[in-house]
Order: structure tokens, then sequence, then C-alpha cells
């Protein structure tokens, strides 16, 4: 694990860019090769994979205010704070994860029949908030 503020830059940065070639790889594998209406589903199936994505995105987004903010703005006075770089690596690792998830949300649901219209929103609010809360130096 890296030890500096830019060394945990740099490995952020890569995470985070090859999270989100996987994520446009998800979209790319469900549009092309996932079966089309062989089942049908329910019509709420799709709303109930919104509520668990909402909640992933909660989780994200509390874990970026409860951990990543007060561990940048420590490292903004204090640079060399071991503790804060990992709260900053632990904090923007697991809401990476969590935006991952939502696009696998909709990789799941192409994959079950679902419909592209249904997927899409949760490619973009994955894609999106990736580029969104992309590591910027503290």
């Amino acid at each position: 694990m890296p030890n500096t503020v830019q060394g945990t830059l740099r490995f952020l940065r890569v995470l985070y860019g090859v999270l989100l070639f996987s994520m446009a790889l998800d979209v790319i594998v469900a549009e092309r090769i996932a079966p089309r209406n062989q089942v049908t589903l329910s019509s709420l199936f799709p709303w109930y994979l919104a509520v668990v994505g909402v909640v992933m995105v909660g989780v994200a987004v509390g874990t970026r205010i409860h951990l990543v903010r007060p561990a940048l703005e420590w490292l903004r006075s204090n640079s060399n704070d071991a503790a804060s770089l990992r709260r900053w690596t632990t904090g923007a690792i697991i809401s990476a994860v969590m935006f991952e998830s939502v696009v696998l949300l909709g990789f799941a649901l192409r994959f079950m029949s679902g419909t592209r219209v249904q997927s899409f929103p949760f490619y973009a609010v994955g894609i999106v908030l990736m580029l969104v809360f992309w590591p910027q130096e503290p």
C-alpha cells in the first residue's frame, strides 16, 4: 500500500481506471450476448433492483462523507499522516466497488431478460458516479 499522498493518488486513479474499464466491458458484454426475452420478468423486479442500487449509492456517498472527506481535509494540513492515507484509500475503494456494483445490477438485469431501457439507468449511474468521484489530490 502506498505511503505517500502521491503514491496513494496514483494507486487510486489506476484502480478507478481499471474499474471504469470493467464497467465499460460489463455494458458491452451485456448488450452483445445477453439472452433476449426468454423469461418474462415481474414488472416490479427492476424496481427492486433500483432500490438495491439506491442503497449502494447511499453507502458509497456515506463512505465518502464519513471516511474520505475527513481524511482529505486532514491530509491537506498533514500529508504524512498514515492513518488518514489508509482512511482515504479504504473509503475510495469501498465507494468505487459500490459504483461498480450498481453497473453490475444493470448487467444482471440484462441477463435476466431485462430490456436495454431498464438496464441503462444502472449503467449510467454507476459510470457517472465513478467519474464524478474520480480521485483528486487533497
